[in-house]
């Protein structure tokens, strides 16, 4: 029977992920850390300092972090972000009319949007 050991399991998993360096490696990385998740409080070594709810976070963002460096967004999905966030200072429909103008001003559309935003933000 194989012992697993949670903090080198864990240490494993972070590895892992860390060393995908393509798109089609991240499916390999979501498994590792489904695995770990499922694996939970089933490992046959105990470690009383360790805590997997924080380690599944730790893994998460590290996830995250790799997706959104391997899978950049798209322009309207940042623009999509960029509007929920001025909906929540309430100024979705300025930074619209803000970035409308900035385009016909020759500025690429993303980054029309974010200068909407953040002109109108910082004012705030």
């Amino acid at each position: 029977m194989v012992r697993l050991n949670q903090s080198k399991f864990f240490n494993k998993a972070i590895e892992i992920i860390r060393s995908c360096n393509s798109a089609d490696h991240l499916e390999a990385a979501r498994r590792v850390v489904d695995q770990y998740n499922f694996l939970g409080d089933g490992f046959s070594e105990r470690d009383d300092n360790y805590d997997h709810e924080y380690n599944m976070y730790l893994l998460m963002a590290e996830l995250k972090t790799l997706e959104n460096k391997l899978q950049p967004m798209t322009s309207e999905a940042q623009i999509e972000e960029i509007l929920m966030e001025a909906d929540a200072y309430g100024v979705r429909q300025e930074v619209i009319n803000t970035a409308s103008k900035l385009m016909e001003e020759g500025h690429a559309r993303v980054e029309s949007f974010e200068i909407a935003f953040n002109n109108l933000t910082n004012e705030k």
